[in-house]
């Protein structure tokens, strides 16, 4: 029993011994280039890009607001006297229109929950791709 106790312990210490002798100055070196890698800000900002992509796929899915203005001016304003065309004479016209739309997407045919994978999708791919240059940073 004595001998298993002292084996186990010297085991447990040996580990300890092996895992405190890990230089940890490489790990902080290794940090170091991997923020200063060019390869892996690209990676991260293209993963930022796809993560908007997402957002606004999912913006799709809710009611879209539209205001329209329209102005049109009928008449001549140099012609506002009496002529012979017009004994009373003319008078200018002025249209004003504006509108308020609300619109919200019903049958799309799967195009608006497509469109929300195909982005997720994107940013999986995207968050692996930084996974790997910080890798080949670390490995190089």
């Amino acid at each position: 029993m004595k001998r298993y106790t002292i084996s186990i312990l010297l085991i447990l210490f040996s580990i300890t011994v092996v895992y405190s002798q890990q230089d940890t100055l490489i790990f902080k070196y290794r940090r170091l280039a991997v923020d200063y890698q060019q390869s892996v800000k690209m990676a991260q900002k293209s993963l930022e890009g796809a993560n908007s992509l997402v957002e606004a796929s999912k913006a799709g899915f809710l009611p879209r607001l539209d205001i329209d203005g329209y102005y049109n001016f009928f008449g001549n304003p140099i012609q506002l006297g009496v002529t012979e065309e017009s004994p009373t004479g003319q008078e200018l016209s002025n249209m004003y229109e504006l509108g308020l739309w609300v619109s919200q997407p019903v049958l799309t045919g799967g195009y608006l929950k497509n469109t929300k994978n195909l982005a997720m999708a994107r940013t999986d791919v995207a968050r692996s791709y930084v996974g790997l240059s910080e890798q080949n940073t670390m490995l190089e």
